[in-house]
């Protein structure tokens, strides 16, 4: 019956996408007279159920709005992680934790949120697990399940409750032992957060004209797979298509790639930024700072210069996604090796920030950052080991 309905829909507006159909079925959805109780209204005015989701499709409410449905804007997303601290799951009672989004994250109307976690307990049916927007709303997404008896949990879930509600602000993880009379306890290892939706207001966006291509319709450009290097291709009006490239790849096909441009380095961990080439070296005992200025700068690069708010949230951002989770302490390209509390950045520039970098004693004289959410800068002895981030002198090549 719901295919039916979505090709009544398609036949409606044949250019819709697959969020695009989505987001009308969240609003034109009947909620009334079914389930019982188990209604909720999320802090966006969505009604969603756990088991009704957000209720009857409504075959001609929806037909009647998509004829003059505006395309949704482009997707973003922000992704969060936790410190890194176990938490204790006890016996009994419930243990609460919490990762607060910035303001920097641009996902203003959440779609779908994505919660993974890592867990050590005897018996992972007998945890509830529930997640709590900055918006109060509850998703419970794990609510027990007593006959599984499987040891720990790592697992990514996805919650729908938090549609349309804004990321930013403090979210809420719960952990609590159903099967207390059993004496397990546990811990919590790590969690984190992948939020999806967009920045502007999905109902009040575009020209009434969708920019992709229709759900039931091949796509040319897409079908003969012109993106490369793993690079994903969606539909894209007037090119036909567009390539969404891996961290590290960049033109309209994902042909150009740092680690083509800079063979030398002994991995493919790029990202570009500032169009700009970025490594990250992976290396849990990391190297001393002039060790690492010298690998930089002996393969085109230089140790990386962090001069604006943007780049620092870039920045711990890359790392979170790419490095180590138990290396926190990474050089950057700054130091007053020449003259004491003179820093100077890796490219030959006078840092000129706010507040100067803690230096409690003389002769401490090179810059790491701690990326456990903190972003703290010290001065400390260059001769610590620490991981770094390498930055390239040039500029990508843009033309494939």
């Amino acid at each position: 019956m719901a295919a039916g309905v979505f090709a009544l829909l398609l036949s409606a507006n044949d250019r819709l996408s697959v969020r695009d159909v989505q987001h009308l079925v969240t609003r034109t959805s009947r909620n009334s007279g079914i389930c019982g109780q188990t209604w909720k209204e999320n802090s966006a005015g969505f009604r969603v159920s756990d088991y009704c989701g957000f209720g009857l499709l409504d075959a001609g409410e929806l037909t009647a709005v998509a004829t003059n449905w505006s395309c949704v804007p482009e997707q973003v997303s922000c992704i969060v992680r936790s410190d890194g601290t176990r938490t204790s799951i006890p016996q009994r009672g419930e243990v609460h934790t919490s990762i607060t989004v910035q303001d920097s994250c641009v996902v203003n109307y959440l779609e779908h949120v994505f919660l993974t976690v890592r867990i050590t307990f005897p018996h992972r049916g007998h945890l509830r697990i529930r997640l709590t927007s900055p918006g109060g709303t509850i998703s419970d997404i794990v609510p027990g399940r007593a006959t599984d008896m499987e040891p720990d949990l790592e697992w990514t879930f996805m919650t729908l409750h938090h549609w349309g509600e804004s990321a930013v602000g403090p979210w809420r993880l719960s952990v609590q032992n159903t099967h207390p009379h059993l004496s397990s306890t546990g811990d919590l290892e790590t969690w984190s957060l992948r939020l999806l939706g967009t920045e502007t207001d999905p109902s009040r966006s575009g020209t009434g004209i969708c920019n992709t291509q229709s759900l039931d319709s091949d796509n040319i450009e897409c079908t003969t797979n012109p993106c490369q290097n793993g690079g994903i291709c969606t539909e894209s009006i007037p090119t036909g298509y567009k390539c969404h490239c891996r961290s590290g790849y960049t033109g309209d096909n994902c042909a150009i790639g740092c680690h083509i441009q800079y063979p030398n380095f002994p991995a493919d961990n790029f990202a570009i930024y500032d169009n700009r080439c970025h490594w990250l070296s992976t290396d849990t005992k990391g190297i001393r700072y002039p060790a690492a200025k010298e690998f930089c700068e002996s393969r085109a690069g230089r140790l990386i210069t962090v001069k604006t708010s943007a780049k620092q949230n870039w920045l711990t951002d890359f790392i979170n996604k790419n490095g180590d989770s138990k290396v926190q302490l990474y050089w950057i390209g700054l130091d007053d090796r020449q003259r004491e509390n003179h820093f100077m950045w890796s490219d030959g520039t006078t840092f000129n920030g706010n507040q100067q970098p803690r230096n409690n004693r003389n002769r401490r004289d090179c810059v790491h950052v701690n990326v456990d959410g903190s972003f703290d800068w010290a001065v400390v002895p260059c001769k610590r080991f620490r991981n770094f981030v390498c930055e390239m002198v040039t500029e990508v090549q843009t033309r494939e």
